[in-house]
C-alpha cells in the first residue's frame, strides 16, 4: 500500500513539472527540410540570391545582398550608396515554426528577421520582426542566377583568391582525402601573369583564367602526361571542374568555385601563400 502511494506521488509530481516547462523557441532546427509542416512558401532552389534597395536616413539607399545556401549557411552584404561602405556578414539561417519568417542569425550575434511574403521574395522586418510601416519598399526580390558575395574591402581574417596555394578537399559533393604517395591536388593564381598553376594529384597543370570580380574562367587547362597507380580518376574530374567554374566565393580560409548554374563544383583550402 506505501508502494503505490509513493508512485501515485512520482506521477503528480511528473505531470505538475510538465505542466511548468517552458515553451521551446518559436525556430526549426536546421535540417534538410527546415520548412515541414510550415504554413508559409517554402525556400527552394538554394542557393539563392536575394537583392534590393533599401532606405537610408542620410544616403541614397542601401543595397541589400542576402546569399541563401542550402546548409543553412548565410552570407549578406549592405552597401551604403555614394559612400564606398559596406557591411558584409555570415552566419545560420532558419525558419521560424509558422513558416512565414526567414531569420539570420550572423557571426556577431546580430539577428535579422525577414517575412517570406512568396518563394521569390523577402520583405525586411524591424528587430522585434514586425512589419515595417512605411511607404518605402523593403523587398529583396531573388536574382535569376545565383550571385556569390565577396567584400570589396579588406578583410584579414581572408587570403586571397589569387597567389594562394589552394589545396583542394571537395569536388562537387564528394570530399577528396589526400593520399600519402602522391600529391595533393592543388592551385595557385598568378595575379602578374595571370595564369594558374597546380597538380591534379599526378600530373602538373598550368593555364590561363580570367577574373572580373567574382566571376572566374579557366581557359586552356593542360598536364603533363605521366600516369599514376591511383589518383587518376581524381585528377580527370578536377579538370572537368574547372572546366566548368563561372565565379568563385572566399569565406575566411575556404573558397569554392560554382559553375553557370550555382552549384559548387570544387572546395578549397588555403595551404600557403607565395
Amino acid at each position: 500500500m506505501r508502494m503505490r502511494f509513493v508512485t501515485s506521488l512520482h506521477v503528480a509530481i511528473l505531470l505538475g513539472f510538465s505542466a511548468t516547462v517552458p515553451a521551446q523557441p518559436a525556430l526549426q532546427s536546421s535540417s534538410a527540410d527546415p520548412g515541414a509542416g510550415a504554413t508559409g512558401p517554402a525556400i527552394s532552389g538554394l542557393p539563392a540570391s536575394f537583392v534590393g534597395n533599401l532606405p537610408c536616413a542620410d544616403c541614397p539607399g542601401i543595397r541589400y545582398q542576402v546569399n541563401l545556401f542550402p546548409d543553412h549557411t548565410f552570407a549578406s552584404r549592405m552597401t551604403y550608396q555614394e559612400r564606398k561602405t559596406e557591411f558584409v556578414d555570415h552566419g545560420s539561417w532558419q525558419i521560424a515554426r509558422d513558416g512565414k519568417t526567414l531569420v539570420l542569425l550572423g557571426e556577431r550575434g546580430a539577428r535579422e528577421r525577414f517575412a517570406l511574403s512568396n518563394a521569390d521574395t523577402l520583405r525586411k522586418l524591424d528587430s522585434e520582426g514586425h512589419e515595417i510601416n512605411s511607404k518605402f519598399d523593403y523587398d529583396l526580390k531573388r536574382l535569376t542566377a545565383f550571385a556569390p558575395i565577396e567584400p570589396h574591402g579588406h578583410d584579414s581574417r581572408k587570403v586571397a583568391l589569387e597567389d594562394t596555394n589552394w589545396k583542394l578537399v571537395g569536388l562537387g559533393e564528394a570530399k577528396i582525402a589526400g593520399a600519402s604517395q602522391q600529391q595533393e591536388p592543388y592551385l595557385i593564381l598568378d595575379s602578374k601573369a595571370r595564369r594558374v598553376a597546380g597538380s591534379g594529384g599526378c600530373n602538373r597543370l598550368t593555364g590561363s583564367y580570367q577574373l572580373n570580380g567574382d566571376r572566374l574562367k579557366f581557359n586552356e587547362v593542360a598536364r603533363t602526361m605521366m600516369a599514376c597507380p591511383k589518383g587518376m580518376e581524381t585528377e580527370e574530374a578536377f579538370l572537368n571542374a574547372l572546366a566548368q567554374v563561372r565565379s568563385w566565393k572566399i569565406n575566411r580560409q575556404k573558397m569554392e568555385l560554382y559553375d553557370s548554374s550555382g552549384k559548387v563544383v570544387a572546395g578549397f583550402e588555403a595551404r600557403s601563400t607565395k
